[in-house]
């Protein structure tokens, strides 16, 4: 594997569109973390840090250790935060208050309002059917929402400013096990289990998806997808661990996403969580009382009575504070 596809980017250049970068940053706060039980809890220290002992054999077989992670992900069907923090590169400030919520294989909603009031200005997500986003543009009143059905998600990649690709942003979510088959390759580096998958992309390029695991504890510290050369198209990093007392679960506590060639970095972070909450179809859905135009184009929908209510108000009014830059480090 070359020293490119490895190395983070070190330094970030300014978007050259403002409002793409915020759809970027809004998008990746639904790539978050995993889940059991359902309560809400503050953050401990994390049980997978440095100074923490092994929770498993070290040498474990690298089959039996993607057992020990995929057993982890068993315990999980969704989650729910109404106090994720969003920040990166691109954006001057810190979003707090942002609520977040995934359910089943492609289920996850992203609703954000303004910190000085109730007034909604993002709602993206995702159900079994389609994924759709839509970002307040003051200068457009009613802009459209943004639909495409998940088999169209290769004239999404014309539309959207970053790589986007659902299902693989559900895998780093943690709802989805790792899967192995007979191309399946393991590369083992100090301390670490590197497994790397072959697939298709959406625009039908081959590109390998490389899992890397902490031997010591049976995490996910990193999930990227790499082009044919190599090169990494998308890469999450994850850290800052949690660990439900009640099953022993694990999520990560802290998500680092980087685009490379979209020279971008978004962070989320999530202070409270309710594990495993009950969910309705109605959560899942594409916001209604607005146009929506759909990819490829197919017309545009009419409006409709106006859906509200979704999820409650978050137990905090969001807030922004000032956001001190601090470039990716490995």
């Amino acid at each position: 594997m070359s020293q490119q596809a490895r190395t983070p980017l070190t330094t970030l250049q300014p978007a050259r569109n403002q409002r793409a970068a915020i759809v970027c940053c809004l998008l990746a706060a639904t790539l978050c973390l995993t889940g059991t039980g359902c309560r809400l809890w503050p953050a401990p220290d994390d049980p997978f840090g440095p100074s923490a002992k092994c929770h498993v054999n070290p040498a474990m077989e690298p089959h039996l250790l993607v057992a020990q992670v995929n057993a982890n992900t068993e315990k999980i069907h969704g989650w729910k935060s109404t106090k994720a923090t969003i920040s990166g590169s691109h954006m001057l400030l810190k979003v707090k208050g942002t609520t977040v919520a995934v359910d089943g294989q492609r289920n996850f909603r992203l609703l954000a309002k303004h910190p000085l009031g109730a007034r909604q200005v993002a709602d993206l997500g995702s159900n079994d059917d389609h994924f759709w986003f839509w970002i307040e543009d003051p200068k457009h009143p009613d802009s459209d929402v943004i639909m495409c059905n998940h088999e169209d998600v290769a004239h999404a990649a014309h539309t959207m400013p970053i790589p986007f690709e659902p299902d693989w942003l559900m895998e780093v979510m943690g709802v989805r096990p790792i899967v192995l088959d007979n191309e399946t390759t393991f590369v083992e580096r100090e301390g670490y289990l590197e497994i790397y998958n072959k697939r298709i992309s959406p625009s039908g390029q081959p590109v390998q998806k490389r899992t890397t695991i902490n031997r010591c504890h049976a995490n996910v510290v990193e999930h990227a997808l790499l082009d044919a050369g190599g090169h990494v198209i998308a890469q999450a990093n994850l850290s800052e661990y949690l660990s439900d007392p009640n099953s022993n679960a694990y999520l990560p506590g802290r998500i680092e996403l980087i685009w490379p060639q979209s020279q971008m970095q978004l962070i989320i972070k999530l202070d409270q969580i309710e594990f495993n909450p009950a969910t309705s179809p109605a959560q899942f859905q594409v916001p209604q009382g607005m146009p929506v135009r759909q990819i490829p184009a197919q017309g545009m929908v009419q409006r409709s009575n106006l859906q509200e209510n979704l999820y409650e108000a978050p137990s905090a009014q969001g807030e922004y504070e000032p956001l001190e830059s601090t470039p990716y480090e490995e």
